[in-house]
């Protein structure tokens, strides 16, 4: 599931004058955009603050702060100045857009359609309202009509290699295995850096039961970002637990999940990977010792297969993905 950065622009798209006095709106407009720029999204709201105490009615600085409460992720700031900025001017596509991705940040999928579908009325042309659109019917479970948006994002700009990887997604979802594969395999042949569509074609070569590619997979997408948790973890599973044994990787394992951790401690998810895999390697002091303390966190109090994983490694058995 990302989040929509908003597009930064340089000041003169909205008709600003840098050269202005520095106590006018346009000028503590031109400096929030500035700060934003730089991320520093603090100082962003408080020129924004002040361009819009001198001027109520400075439509862009409404939607800049929108972003920069976005990029904070204080989503109901954010829908509060979108909606100003589209009150001031119904015809603004982006803040409606933008509106949209805060909406579907909220899981209120409803109104985040509702946006998304305003903004490709007023701009019917542009990829990413489709995108956006196909993303919320997706969290929607209504993976038809996010096949179709899809594909009308993909028609009018058919290099966006992140667009092949959300259609792959949902090709996925319906498990139509093959259709994902070439979406994510497109993404990938557009962008051969975008992790996430190698990260997500691993996956579903799993479920495919195509292990030795899920591990190739795994492998390509580590090497794009060796810093990720929840890749690690993924992968180190698959190398603890799968059913194929040419796949599974014991000593590895271990060592993905032990860097897992290291990069977000007393995650019970990743000890209960790490004894996964210390139980693989066939250290069974070891996987029980992780397993406990897995089960410790409230994550698991209820988690009847975490308890049977348990009663495997104190009968020094490994655990198998069925």
């Amino acid at each position: 599931m990302r989040l929509l950065v908003a597009l930064l622009v340089l000041a003169s798209t909205a008709g600003f004058n840098f050269a202005q006095p520095e106590n006018t709106s346009a000028a503590a407009f031109a400096r929030g955009v500035a700060w934003s720029k730089k991320r520093e999204y603090d100082k962003a709201i408080a020129e924004f603050d002040e361009a819009i105490r001198l001027d109520a009615k400075n439509v862009p600085a409404h939607y800049y702060r929108g972003n920069a409460w976005q990029n904070k992720k204080e989503c109901d700031n954010a829908i509060s100045d979108y909606t100003a900025a589209i009150e001031l001017d119904p015809k603004h596509d982006r803040a409606y857009n933008n509106r949209g991705v805060a909406w579907r940040t909220k899981k209120d999928y409803d109104k985040a359609i509702a946006d998304f579908t305003r903004a490709i009325q007023l701009q019917p042309k542009d990829a990413t309202y489709y995108d956006n659109r196909g993303l919320a019917w997706h969290d929607k479970k209504d993976y038809d009509k996010a096949i179709i948006d899809f594909d009308k994002a993909i028609q009018l700009d058919p290099k966006d290699a992140r667009t092949f990887n959300d259609r792959g997604l949902a090709w996925r979802d319906k498990k139509d295995f093959d259709k994902a594969v070439a979406d994510l395999s497109e993404a990938i042949r557009l962008d051969p850096q975008d992790v996430y569509a190698r990260w997500n074609l691993a996956v579903v070569c799993g479920q495919m039961k195509q292990f030795a590619k899920a591990v190739a997979h795994y492998d390509a997408a580590l090497k794009l970002n060796a810093k990720n948790a929840n890749l690690m973890n993924e992968f180190a599973r698959l190398l603890a637990t799968c059913p194929d044994g040419k796949a599974r990787d014991g000593r590895r394992a271990v060592g993905l999940a032990h860097q897992a951790l290291e990069l977000r401690k007393n995650d019970a998810h990743l000890m209960d990977t790490l004894a996964a895999a210390y139980a693989e390697s066939g250290d069974f002091v070891e996987a029980v010792r992780w397993q406990v303390r897995a089960l410790e966190d409230a994550a698991f109090k209820n988690d009847a297969d975490a308890r049977r994983r348990l009663e495997l490694y104190l009968k020094k058995q490994p655990y198998r993905q069925e």
